[in-house]
């Protein structure tokens, strides 16, 4: 497996491809970078090719985790994640978001199921605007823009704002302090 790293949670291992704790790193980041993947030790995105091809075998559980500033750990749990190939633009689905492993019953991805990864310099989503550029600039599988944007912007402070990395199920955009997603392996 390539950048990222392994993690065990309850017993389960985990390979974690996007990791964002300091704000050492920029995540507003062309569509090349995201497709190869950048960042260091703490702040790293691994890559949508990693990503698909760690999908590619078979369908993954996907786990997302937030920090909140004022302590708050929030995780959430989907079923049969996949990322396809360059030829559909990294397009993401999964089958069912898994409250059972989830602290709160909230799907944010279900609006965001289907679609194609968009940055700001290469737009696939449906709006009639760049959702990356009018939302801090970072990549995501944005579908008419957002109920997560993990790759917003960082706040050094408890500020709410869908620019920043931050979750409509959590404080209704309010900034996270760190965020983690990973894959099943």
């Amino acid at each position: 497996m390539s950048p990222g790293y392994r993690q065990r949670i309850g017993g389960r291992t985990f390979w974690v491809f996007q990791q964002r704790q300091t704000g050492q790193i920029a995540f507003n980041r062309n569509w090349d970078d995201y497709v190869s993947g950048f960042g260091n030790a703490t702040e790293f995105w691994a890559g949508l090719e990693n990503i698909h091809n760690v999908t590619a075998t078979s369908q993954r559980n996907l786990r997302v985790e937030a920090l909140t500033f004022d302590g708050g750990f929030y995780a959430f749990e989907f079923l049969d994640f996949t990322v396809g190939d360059s030829s559909t633009n990294y397009r993401m689905n999964y089958s069912s978001f898994m409250r059972v492993n989830s602290t709160i019953n909230c799907d944010f991805l279900s609006h965001h199921r289907g679609q194609q990864f968009s940055t700001f310099d290469r737009d696939n989503e449906a709006a009639p605007y760049s959702c990356s550029t009018n939302y801090g600039s970072g990549g995501f599988w944005w579908s008419s823009c957002l109920r997560i944007n993990p790759n917003g912007v960082y706040s050094t402070t408890l500020k709410p704002g869908a620019s920043y990395m931050a979750s409509r199920c959590i404080g209704s955009y309010k900034a996270l302090r760190a965020m983690q997603m990973m894959l099943q392996v």
